[in-house]
């Protein structure tokens, strides 16, 4: 049985330069392991919740809202937990 993942740091800004998004990294740990995951929100999305945040996925939306908390909870209870969650400005990119 696999204990729940806890949140251990984050959201930290992703490490990277020249690309088109916004992300955040988290580190979550289950007493045993340590995972990281990686929550992107592209450009173009980040700059439709800039002007017109009603036209975003809600799930978008709440992303850019929590830092991409609101993407990393809802996989806490998940034997493996996706590294990476990309978002658009309809909604998921890549989930995996």
């Amino acid at each position: 049985m696999h204990m729940s993942w806890q949140i251990v740091s984050g959201p930290d800004r992703a490490p990277w330069d020249g690309v088109d998004a916004t992300g955040w990294v988290y580190a979550l740990e289950d007493g045993e392991q340590r995972w990281i995951v990686l929550v992107e929100v592209s450009g173009p999305a980040q700059d439709v919740f800039e002007r017109q945040p009603q036209h975003l996925a809600p799930v978008t939306r709440e992303a850019l809202e929590t830092r991409g908390r609101s993407e990393v909870v809802k996989f806490l209870d998940e034997a493996r937990p996706p590294r990476r969650i990309s978002l658009g400005a309809e909604g998921y990119l890549v989930r995996g």
